[in-house]
């Protein structure tokens, strides 16, 4: 909880030295010709229509980008799709890093064109896991922290997907390579760690670890990423994260402790449940080596113990 608090005060890169995109133009009653090779995924065509001159200040509606992003699901309208969505957008989106390098060398500006959400030509890369486009992007200065309306980034955004693949492990890897060391510790970086285990992705959560992303973020609700990995039985994930720093947190999760989650796992016969349980074991020593341990130091008084910590913290935080 603390860390969460204490996050807040990060500094940020100045991302603003770029050029400010300028807002798109009105929608068109007939797609243009470029519009319509995007959808078509006609890059040539793309390229040909850019230098004969198309206009860089197209909009496009949500129609047109849905259908490019999620091309398997239907989706029905009341009145018309959401315009505004600029031609970045629709290039990232439609993975056409040729055409995004071409509109880079004639209007770089608009490359940090957002969508009518606060979304990024970043942040819809990441999400549909184009490789190429992410690194053209980031290599153009976009912010891989850059949020949106809904509070989400271009990292978040891969985060919580639920694909757990080579591309999706090497856009992260890239994303948290442009992030300055010194935002590591700021809400959307270091709440990633636990995203990562909890979505269950080895990969991901060992990039963010191995770049230097601490592991300590403690959820509102109490729950860490080590936790999550000892509830998960992820023998794995909890040894990368103790071999990190992991701490173990006092506070219960749903009225059980972590050791008590690796206890319940390991009366389960749960696989890897023995050496979870040992390596808890280990930790919880520590902590009564430090004098953390609960009033008696009986193992019975230790949930109690961090339950009544916590109303203490919740009482102060109303």
């Amino acid at each position: 909880m603390a860390a969460c608090l204490l996050a807040l005060g990060a500094a940020a890169p100045a991302y603003a030295d770029f050029p400010t995109a300028a807002p798109c133009g009105a929608m068109p009653e007939a797609l243009s010709p470029l519009v319509r090779a995007a959808l078509a995924g006609e890059e040539d065509r793309v390229l040909q229509r850019i230098d004969a001159g198309a206009d860089f200040l197209e909009c496009v509606s949500e129609r047109e980008v849905m259908q490019l992003a999620e091309p398997r699901k239907r989706i029905s309208y009341v009145g018309k799709p959401e315009p505004g969505y600029p031609l970045a957008v629709l290039l990232a989106v439609a993975d056409m890093p040729s055409a995004l390098a071409d509109l880079t060398q004639r209007q770089p500006a608009q490359l940090h064109a957002l969508d009518p959400h606060g979304n990024s030509a970043l942040a819809w890369a990441a999400r549909l896991l184009h490789v190429e486009v992410v690194k053209l992007l980031l290599g153009q200065g976009l912010d891989p922290l850059q949020t949106s309306d809904e509070k989400q980034t271009p990292l978040s955004l891969v985060l919580k997907g639920r694909e757990k693949s080579k591309q999706k492990t090497e856009i992260v890897a890239a994303l948290i390579g442009a992030v300055p060391r010194e935002r590591f510790t700021s809400i959307g970086v270091v709440d990633q760690v636990w995203v990562a285990v909890f979505m269950g992705d080895f990969n991901a959560m060992q990039v963010l670890l191995e770049a230097g992303v601490p592991p300590h973020y403690v959820a509102i609700q109490g729950r860490t990423a080590l936790l999550s990995a000892v509830e998960a039985g992820n023998l794995a994930a909890v040894r990368l994260l103790l071999a990190h720093g992991a701490r173990v947190s006092r506070y219960p999760y749903r009225g059980k402790t972590i050791f008590e989650y690796a206890e319940d796992n390991f009366k389960d016969a749960r696989p890897d449940a023995a050496e979870i349980q040992r390596l808890m074991a280990i930790e919880r020593e520590k902590l009564v080596r430090l004098g953390h341990n609960p009033p008696g130091g009986a193992p019975q008084d230790w949930n109690s113990s961090g339950a009544m910590d916590n109303l203490r913290l919740l009482r102060m935080l109303k």
